[in-house]
């Protein structure tokens, strides 16, 4: 131990105190002001804002259905992962199933050219019947664009 102007220094504090540097120098840096993840509203899709989002959505399969089939954003290589990779019938279907809605609504917005594009909800107890508004379009599965 040295004293040093009535200071102890040991090696415990020596070496704590380097790691304590070197460990904030390798830690990512965070902006001082932080921005806040975004949040994203969902329409009912009997409203009008839920008919704009039905509009958007349209417009992103289009854009997508465009795209390479070795593009993961494709139309058919989204369709198929739902299809493929859900676990329907499990109790894992809540979580896998919104992470994959999080990540093809990115996908929709940036196709879509609308930044704050969210999927509509359908309130069944409202109204039993499928919307036609689901059925029109792009959004309709045998629509002439789709193979």
């Amino acid at each position: 131990m040295d004293r040093t102007h009535g200071l102890v220094v040991s090696r415990r504090h020596v070496l704590s105190g380097a790691a304590a540097i070197v460990a904030t120098s390798v830690l990512p840096r965070i902006p001082a002001a932080a921005q806040p993840s975004p949040t994203y509203t969902r329409y009912d899709v009997a409203s009008q804002a839920g008919q704009q989002m039905l509009g958007y959505y349209q417009t992103a399969i289009e854009a997508m259905l465009q795209l390479p089939p070795s593009d993961p954003r494709n139309w058919y290589r989204v369709a198929f992962q739902h299809y493929l990779d859900c676990p329907h019938g499990n109790w894992w279907l809540f979580p896998w199933h919104r992470g994959f809605t999080g990540w093809a609504e990115q996908i929709v917005r940036r196709y879509s050219g609308y930044a704050q594009f969210a999927f509509p909800y359908w309130d069944w107890t409202a109204s039993p019947q499928i919307p036609a508004a689901m059925y029109q379009g792009l959004l309709n599965p045998a629509h002439p664009a789709f193979i």
